[in-house]
Formats: structure tokens, C-alpha cells, sequence
């Protein structure tokens, strides 16, 4: 068996999810429609936010409070391959950038010249629903919006939750 570095394993481990997530949105999208796939993919991308935000308050023993959102947000995106840093944050306000999005990244390479509908039509409502989840697993009445996103042709994805 061949060894491989932390580093290695991790972007198998990242390389592997994407292979996951493009596998199963190919198959919805040729059975039912590209519309229902985006809708059932938000709706995914919504679940595995609050889910993986639970995991992590759990398993990191991370405050389910609004402050204890920054530390969700590093864990969840750095396995995604997603590069960000907290731009502003107060105890009602906190905004998170991203500067690099391992699964633009990806789409661009799989989509070609149709990526920018793909981002605009269905990455960018799928990622503000999983910080949405992530939102939710904290406080319910933490409202979260993405304000600019990498995948429609922002220099940055703007990530806004309030208390």
C-alpha cells in the first residue's frame, strides 16, 4: 500500500466528496431535470451545513453560540478545499470572505464555458443554504446571507451573518 503524506490524504478525502457531490447531481439532473436537481442540491447543501456544524460543535467542543460561527466556518470550508478569514466581526455581526473556492475551482474545469450558469443558476444559492445550515445548527435566529460570490464574478464570496 502506498504511503501518503496528511496533506495527500486530505485532498484524496476532498477530491473524493467532489466526486460524491458531481455524481449524484449528474443523475438527479438526467432523470428528473436540471431545476429539480439544483432545488434537491440546495436543499442537500442546506442539510449537510447544519449537519457537518453539529458534528463539529460536538466533536471540537465549540460554543453553540453566534461567536462560536467563525471556528464552524474555518473546519467546514478548509475540508472543501475553500480558502477564507473573518473580515468584521462583532458579538451581532459577523462577515466572513472567501477568497478561493476549491469547488468553483472544480465546476470551471467540469463545465467549460457554461460554468458561469452553473455558478450563477446553482453554487451560488447551494453554498448561501449551507451557511444557512451552519447558521441554524448555532441559533436559529441568526439570519446569514452571501452577499457576493466567487461563481458569478465576484473577486470574493461576502458571507453575512447577523444576531
Amino acid at each position: 500500500m502506498v504511503e501518503l503524506s496528511s496533506e495527500a490524504k486530505w485532498r484524496a478525502t476532498v477530491e473524493f466528496a467532489f466526486g460524491l457531490e458531481g455524481s449524484w447531481f449528474k443523475q438527479v439532473a438526467q432523470n428528473l431535470g436540471f431545476e429539480k436537481a439544483c432545488e434537491f442540491g440546495c436543499n442537500v447543501w442546506f442539510e449537510s451545513g447544519r449537519t457537518v456544524a453539529n458534528r463539529f460543535l460536538f466533536s471540537q467542543k465549540i460554543e453553540r453560540s453566534f461567536m462560536g460561527i467563525p471556528q464552524l466556518l474555518n473546519l467546514a470550508l478548509l475540508i472543501q478545499g475553500i480558502d477564507g478569514k473573518i473580515a468584521e466581526q462583532s458579538k451581532n455581526r459577523i462577515v466572513y470572505h472567501v477568497t478561493k473556492c476549491g469547488p468553483w475551482e472544480q465546476a470551471k474545469k467540469a463545465f467549460g464555458p457554461k460554468a458561469m450558469q452553473f455558478g450563477e443558476s446553482y453554487l451560488r444559492n447551494a453554498s448561501a443554504r449551507f451557511f444557512k445550515g451552519i447558521s441554524e445548527a448555532v441559533d436559529k435566529e441568526t439570519t446569514c446571507s452571501l452577499a457576493n460570490a466567487i461563481c458569478t464574478g465576484d473577486d470574493i464570496c461576502k458571507i453575512i451573518f447577523e444576531k
